[in-house]
């Protein structure tokens, strides 16, 4: 017990310094709840066998009363919906990974946390970043790829004063690791009347990986086709 009471509060201290809150631990347990940017959380629930068999569940909950105080409800945003769909299948493909793992020990249970508070991050941060372009660009939409599994396509159109009669496809294809992965373009002239190639050669060499990768070809666009 002494042993858990020590670890116990050693998680209290440093949680205020990640993403995610502490809701439970005994000397056989311990959950905890990942802040966010929208509902239903991240939650994840710790068990130890007397045989020190340590076993993983991971879910999407709403806050649970316990933490209510330590989330803070002003960090909450209204997601376009496509992107609330982006989010719901992100957090799910994670919640199915974590329960895949196979803890040999509870000292392994750090480095769990630590995989989980960064991939949720990266989720959420490709999760805004959409929605904002998904503002920005009217004419545009997010679905699930009819081809690559667990893979989005942003698709958007664009018109030029001087091309009146032509209007420019752009697809994004968006890997299930995103921003580690290079974004993968593909442009459509509705008449012919964009240098499709030249466009191509210029926007890959912006559609490298890294984070605002999706914003940079975007931006790249709207200043090609001005």
């Amino acid at each position: 017990r002494q042993t858990a009471d020590s670890s116990y509060f050693k998680f209290f201290s440093i949680e205020k310094l990640h993403n995610w809150v502490l809701t439970g631990s005994s000397d056989s347990s311990l959950s905890l709840v990942f802040r966010g940017a929208s509902s239903p959380y991240l939650t994840l629930s710790f068990s130890i066998t007397d045989t020190m068999v340590v076993t993983l569940d991971a879910s999407m909950n709403e806050v649970p009363r316990s933490a209510q105080s330590f989330l803070s409800e002003s960090r909450k945003k209204r997601f376009h919906p496509a992107v609330i769909g982006f989010l719901s299948n992100k957090m799910s493909l994670l919640c199915e990974d974590l329960k895949n793992m196979r803890l040999l020990s509870s000292s392994e249970i750090p480095s769990v946390i630590h995989f989980a508070e960064l991939r949720a991050a990266r989720i959420e941060e490709a999760a805004k970043e959409i929605d904002t372009i998904l503002n920005r660009c009217r004419d545009s939409f997010l679905q699930p790829s009819d081809t690559l599994k667990h893979e989005y396509e942003f698709t958007a159109f664009f018109k030029n004063s001087s091309k009146k009669r032509d209007r420019l496809r752009v697809t994004l294809s968006i890997a299930d690791c995103y921003p580690f992965a290079s974004l993968d373009l593909h442009l459509q002239s509705s008449s012919n009347q964009f240098d499709i190639d030249s466009m191509n050669r210029r926007l890959r060499k912006i559609a490298k990986p890294g984070f605002g990768a999706l914003t940079r070809v975007i931006d790249a666009v709207h200043a090609l086709v001005r």
